[in-house]
């Protein structure tokens, strides 16, 4: 069987990709990505790009999450000794 070296990959299998600067998608050609100068993070987006009623959504939400972990100990505690919860029964 005498095969010339690119049908003998192509035979093989394909070879894998190499790097590219685009990426294509669809048969179209993505731009690159250019880094600029802009701020970016949380804490931008937290003071540009949101409106004040979601910020205090935000603010509710993170307080209460707080308040779960640090509450979570204790509630624990309260249902074994001041409800008389058995140990098993906490466990379900």
């Amino acid at each position: 069987m005498n095969m010339e070296p690119a049908q003998l990959v192509s035979a093989v299998g394909p070879q894998p990709r190499k790097y590219r600067t685009q990426r294509h998608r669809k048969g179209q050609l993505l731009p690159l990505h250019e880094p600029n100068s802009n701020p970016t993070g949380f804490l931008v987006f937290f003071r540009n790009d949101m409106s004040k009623t979601f910020r205090h959504f935000l603010l509710f939400s993170g307080l209460m999450h707080c308040a779960v972990l640090v509450a979570g100990p204790y509630f624990v505690i309260y249902l074994l000794q001041d409800l008389h919860l058995a140990h098993w029964q906490y466990g379900i």
